[in-house]
């Protein structure tokens, strides 16, 4: 790659950094292969590894509309009834439902999400202590909007918002997010590097609420959970193949005597 930046045309002496542009070539070509074989390679692997694990659990022996008709069950048991709130006829609470369930208010506390990564992106070594100062306060600015946002869906689902695992998250991440901040605002006569990092790193899990809201997230999460399983069995052959390796190493250079 530094060889061609430097180039120049036909024998010509090179220059140092003449095309920059060729570092963008020679690392997309570098990451588009290297990801294109080893999508390649765990794609070959885990299609072989489902064949015989249907080969192994007797699979075979049903019919395909037999075997269309179990997965279709498992997919009936599995699936879970979805949770709503009716209207209550009072006038505030109804009211705070239709806000919670708008289209809107989800694409604004989408919105806020985004900005919030965003903001926590920009650091740099050598930072300016008064934009230090000002990200600080855009981070508690969106914390305060996510704190509105649960105590609204408190109110309007009282008992069915602990229903859904992501309200729990949410929750969970929005309360341990201002006990670090109120811990760290006492001064106690201890290191607080420790709670900054775990507020930091609170404030970045918001990010997994992305899954929640967008659909195409949650299939690729969904399809990587269930390859867990081939992806496992894998990086267990990977590492039978390193100690083997390394088992051939040690005994061919063990004895080797360290020279100039």
């Amino acid at each position: 790659m530094n060889k061609m930046q430097n180039s120049v045309g036909v024998d010509k002496q090179p220059i140092m950094n003449n095309a920059g542009y060729y570092k963008v070539y020679a690392i997309a070509t570098q990451i588009f292969i290297t990801l294109l074989f080893l999508n390649l390679f765990i794609g070959v692997v885990i299609e072989s590894f489902n064949h015989e694990k249907d080969e192994l659990s007797l699979n075979k022996l049903l019919k395909k509309v037999e075997q269309t008709w179990i997965e279709t069950l498992q997919l009936c048991y599995s699936a879970r009834p979805s949770i709503t709130t009716q209207l209550t006829n009072k006038v505030f609470r109804d009211f705070m439902i239709k806000v919670c369930d708008n289209k809107k208010f989800d694409n604004f506390i989408l919105c806020c999400i985004v900005g919030n990564t965003i903001s926590l992106m920009i650091k740099w070594t050598g930072q300016d202590p008064v934009m230090l100062g000002q990200l600080e306060i855009v981070n508690y600015v969106y914390s305060s909007i996510f704190t509105v946002e649960a105590a609204f869906k408190i109110f309007a689902y009282r008992r069915n918002y602990f229903r859904s695992a992501w309200n729990k998250f949410d929750f969970s991440v929005v309360v341990l997010t201002w006990c670090v901040v109120i811990i760290m605002s006492l001064n106690l006569q201890f290191d607080v590097s420790l709670l900054g990092m775990i507020a930091r790193t609170l404030r970045i899990g918001r990010i997994f609420r992305l899954v929640k809201r967008i659909p195409a997230i949650q299939i690729i999460l969904q399809t990587l959970l269930e390859a867990i399983p081939a992806i496992s069995a894998l990086g267990l052959l990977l590492g039978l193949l390193f100690f083997l390796y390394s088992i051939i190493g040690i005994s061919q250079f063990a004895f080797v005597m360290i020279s100039d």
